[in-house]
């Protein structure tokens, strides 16, 4: 269903994230209250702790295409558990 759809969605744009510090990847689906699907992942700087999280990223999407709600969202990153 939908959250499976967005867990695979975020499963994928994991793999797009930029750490080279961490080595942390994560991912991020959101979908909005009309039903669109945004995502983000996580991007580090140089200025390492400082960058930008994946559920951050997601949230600039929707807000770009014109949105500003949300109800469901699936972060995923490669932690055998929850991270806080």
């Amino acid at each position: 269903g939908r959250v499976m759809s967005l867990i695979d969605k975020a499963t994928a744009v994991r793999e797009n994230a930029y750490a080279p510090y961490s080595k942390f990847k994560v991912g991020a689906a959101l979908m909005s209250v009309s039903g669109e699907t945004y995502v983000g992942c996580n991007v580090e700087n140089v200025a390492y702790p400082e960058g930008t999280c994946a559920e951050a990223g997601a949230i600039a999407a929707m807000v770009a295409a014109g949105e500003t709600k949300f109800t469901n969202v699936a972060v995923i990153a490669d932690s055998p558990d929850p991270v806080p």
